[in-house]
Protein backbone atom coordinates (compact mmCIF):
# COMPACT_ATOMS: atom_id res chain seq x y z
CA UNK A 1 0.00 0.00 0.00
CA UNK A 2 1.28 3.05 -1.03
CA UNK A 3 1.91 6.38 1.79
CA UNK A 4 -0.58 8.82 0.53
CA UNK A 5 -3.37 5.59 0.07
CA UNK A 6 -2.41 5.07 4.08
CA UNK A 7 -3.27 8.76 4.58
CA UNK A 8 -6.12 8.43 2.71
CA UNK A 9 -7.23 6.09 4.89
CA UNK A 10 -6.36 7.87 8.06
CA UNK A 11 -7.62 11.14 6.42
CA UNK A 12 -11.42 10.67 7.33
CA UNK A 13 -11.13 9.56 10.60
CA UNK A 14 -8.86 12.74 11.88
CA UNK A 15 -11.56 15.17 9.59
CA UNK A 16 -14.42 13.66 11.63
CA UNK A 17 -12.49 14.32 15.06
CA UNK A 18 -11.75 17.81 13.67
CA UNK A 19 -15.39 18.46 12.72
CA UNK A 20 -17.09 17.07 16.18
CA UNK A 21 -13.77 19.23 17.60
CA UNK A 22 -13.07 16.06 19.78
CA UNK A 23 -10.83 16.81 22.65
CA UNK A 24 -9.54 13.28 23.75
CA UNK A 25 -7.92 13.25 20.12
CA UNK A 26 -7.13 16.75 19.31
CA UNK A 27 -5.63 18.19 22.61
CA UNK A 28 -4.67 21.50 21.21
CA UNK A 29 -1.26 21.61 23.21
CA UNK A 30 -0.36 25.27 23.69
CA UNK A 31 3.49 26.37 22.54
CA UNK A 32 4.65 26.52 25.83
CA UNK A 33 4.00 23.08 26.60
CA UNK A 34 4.97 21.60 23.76
CA UNK A 35 8.42 23.69 23.88
CA UNK A 36 8.79 22.80 27.47
CA UNK A 37 8.45 18.80 26.52
CA UNK A 38 10.98 19.97 23.70
CA UNK A 39 13.62 20.56 26.05
CA UNK A 40 12.71 24.47 25.42
CA UNK A 41 15.00 24.58 22.38
CA UNK A 42 16.22 28.36 21.34
CA UNK A 43 13.78 28.68 18.20
CA UNK A 44 14.35 30.50 16.20
CA UNK A 45 13.89 31.87 12.24
CA UNK A 46 11.13 30.11 10.25
CA UNK A 47 8.73 26.95 12.19
CA UNK A 48 6.67 24.37 10.90
CA UNK A 49 3.83 22.45 13.18
CA UNK A 50 3.55 18.83 11.83
CA UNK A 51 0.19 18.12 13.09
CA UNK A 52 -2.10 21.26 13.48
CA UNK A 53 -4.84 19.66 15.68
CA UNK A 54 -6.64 22.96 17.06
CA UNK A 55 -4.18 25.46 16.29
CA UNK A 56 -3.13 26.36 19.25
CA UNK A 57 0.92 26.05 18.70
CA UNK A 58 0.17 28.12 15.50
CA UNK A 59 -1.54 30.85 17.41
CA UNK A 60 1.04 31.12 20.12
CA UNK A 61 4.62 31.04 17.37
CA UNK A 62 2.91 32.93 15.21
CA UNK A 63 2.79 36.21 17.82
CA UNK A 64 6.62 36.04 17.54
CA UNK A 65 7.75 34.07 14.51
CA UNK A 66 7.14 32.89 11.23
CA UNK A 67 5.17 30.03 11.36
CA UNK A 68 3.71 27.22 8.46
CA UNK A 69 1.39 24.19 9.46
CA UNK A 70 1.29 20.78 7.76
CA UNK A 71 -1.61 18.10 8.90
CA UNK A 72 -3.64 15.41 7.36
CA UNK A 73 -7.05 17.12 7.99
CA UNK A 74 -8.69 19.88 5.49
CA UNK A 75 -10.73 21.33 8.57
CA UNK A 76 -7.01 21.34 10.34
CA UNK A 77 -5.76 23.45 7.25
CA UNK A 78 -8.06 25.96 7.00
CA UNK A 79 -7.89 26.38 10.80
CA UNK A 80 -4.17 27.26 10.74
CA UNK A 81 -4.28 29.18 8.13
CA UNK A 82 -5.17 31.82 10.03
CA UNK A 83 -1.41 31.84 11.31
CA UNK A 84 0.40 30.77 8.53
CA UNK A 85 0.65 28.89 5.11
CA UNK A 86 -0.76 25.81 5.75
CA UNK A 87 -0.08 21.97 3.26
CA UNK A 88 -1.85 19.04 3.72
CA UNK A 89 0.36 16.10 4.80
CA UNK A 90 0.35 14.90 1.54
CA UNK A 91 2.03 18.33 0.38
CA UNK A 92 5.06 17.98 2.64
CA UNK A 93 7.83 17.73 0.14
CA UNK A 94 6.93 20.59 -1.55
CA UNK A 95 7.12 22.90 1.55
CA UNK A 96 9.50 25.29 1.46
CA UNK A 97 12.76 24.62 3.73
CA UNK A 98 12.44 25.58 8.02
CA UNK A 99 14.81 26.25 10.86
CA UNK A 100 12.76 24.73 12.93
CA UNK A 101 10.26 21.77 12.75
CA UNK A 102 7.51 20.16 15.53
CA UNK A 103 5.76 17.14 15.88
CA UNK A 104 3.61 16.76 18.55
CA UNK A 105 1.17 14.01 19.80
CA UNK A 106 1.67 12.73 15.85
CA UNK A 107 3.87 9.97 15.65
CA UNK A 108 1.77 7.78 17.83
CA UNK A 109 -1.03 7.57 15.07
CA UNK A 110 0.86 6.76 12.58
CA UNK A 111 2.04 3.55 11.17
CA UNK A 112 6.06 2.98 10.65
CA UNK A 113 5.86 3.67 6.91
CA UNK A 114 4.13 7.35 7.14
CA UNK A 115 6.70 8.15 10.14
CA UNK A 116 9.34 7.38 8.04
CA UNK A 117 8.25 9.64 5.23
CA UNK A 118 7.29 12.13 7.26
CA UNK A 119 10.82 12.09 8.94
CA UNK A 120 11.88 12.12 5.37
CA UNK A 121 10.56 14.49 3.86
CA UNK A 122 10.59 17.29 6.24
CA UNK A 123 11.92 20.15 4.43
CA UNK A 124 14.93 21.95 6.70
CA UNK A 125 17.50 24.15 6.23
CA UNK A 126 21.04 23.72 6.61
CA UNK A 127 21.43 23.24 10.04
CA UNK A 128 17.71 23.26 10.96
CA UNK A 129 16.32 20.98 13.44
CA UNK A 130 13.21 19.16 13.64
CA UNK A 131 12.00 17.91 16.84
CA UNK A 132 9.60 15.32 17.65
CA UNK A 133 7.77 13.05 20.38
CA UNK A 134 6.49 9.44 19.65
CA UNK A 135 5.11 7.05 22.47
CA UNK A 136 6.07 3.59 23.79
CA UNK A 137 5.53 1.08 26.95
CA UNK A 138 8.00 1.16 29.02
CA UNK A 139 9.30 -2.63 29.90
CA UNK A 140 7.27 -4.42 32.91
CA UNK A 141 4.86 -2.27 32.67
CA UNK A 142 0.96 -3.08 31.20
CA UNK A 143 -1.57 -1.12 28.98
CA UNK A 144 -4.49 -0.09 30.34
CA UNK A 145 -8.25 -1.72 29.15
CA UNK A 146 -7.93 1.90 27.42
CA UNK A 147 -4.89 1.85 25.01
CA UNK A 148 -5.19 -1.73 24.30
CA UNK A 149 -8.43 -0.78 22.85
CA UNK A 150 -7.09 2.06 21.01
CA UNK A 151 -4.58 0.28 19.55
CA UNK A 152 -6.80 -2.93 19.26
CA UNK A 153 -8.95 -0.21 16.44
CA UNK A 154 -5.61 0.52 15.10
CA UNK A 155 -5.20 4.75 16.31
CA UNK A 156 -2.53 4.26 18.31
CA UNK A 157 1.09 2.87 17.35
CA UNK A 158 3.87 2.22 19.73
CA UNK A 159 7.91 2.01 19.09
CA UNK A 160 10.34 2.62 21.13
CA UNK A 161 13.55 4.04 21.15
CA UNK A 162 15.41 0.96 19.11
CA UNK A 163 12.81 0.59 16.69
CA UNK A 164 12.79 4.82 16.38
CA UNK A 165 16.42 4.52 15.23
CA UNK A 166 15.63 1.92 12.59
CA UNK A 167 13.38 3.89 11.01
CA UNK A 168 15.82 6.75 10.92
CA UNK A 169 18.60 5.06 9.45
CA UNK A 170 16.02 4.79 6.41
CA UNK A 171 15.25 8.68 6.25
CA UNK A 172 17.17 11.84 5.29
CA UNK A 173 17.85 12.75 8.60
CA UNK A 174 20.08 11.77 11.81
CA UNK A 175 19.56 12.61 15.58
CA UNK A 176 21.02 15.32 17.18
CA UNK A 177 20.17 14.40 20.94
CA UNK A 178 17.17 13.10 23.04
CA UNK A 179 16.05 16.02 24.41
CA UNK A 180 13.34 14.57 26.80
CA UNK A 181 11.91 11.44 28.03
CA UNK A 182 8.45 11.60 30.25
CA UNK A 183 6.22 8.82 31.22
CA UNK A 184 2.24 9.25 32.02
CA UNK A 185 0.21 6.72 34.10
CA UNK A 186 -3.08 8.00 33.24
CA UNK A 187 -5.12 7.36 31.05
CA UNK A 188 -2.75 5.63 29.03
CA UNK A 189 -0.03 4.69 30.81
CA UNK A 190 2.64 5.84 27.98
CA UNK A 191 6.10 7.09 28.00
CA UNK A 192 7.87 9.63 25.86
CA UNK A 193 11.29 10.36 24.09
CA UNK A 194 11.90 13.41 22.03
CA UNK A 195 14.46 13.63 19.84
CA UNK A 196 15.67 16.63 18.12
CA UNK A 197 17.29 15.07 14.65
CA UNK A 198 18.68 17.32 11.15
CA UNK A 199 19.88 17.07 7.44
CA UNK A 200 22.63 13.76 7.11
Amino acid sequence: MSSNSLFDSKRDFWENQHQKKDTYWLTGSSAQNVLRYHGNPPISGIILDIGIGMARFMKDISKTHTIMGVDISPEAVKRGSQYGDCFLVDQLSSVPPVDWAFCHLVFQHCSDEIVQKIIDEVPLKPGGIFSFQFAYINPGETPTDFLKTVLAQGQHYLRDETRMNEILTKTSKRIVKVANRVSFHHPENLSWSIYQVTNR
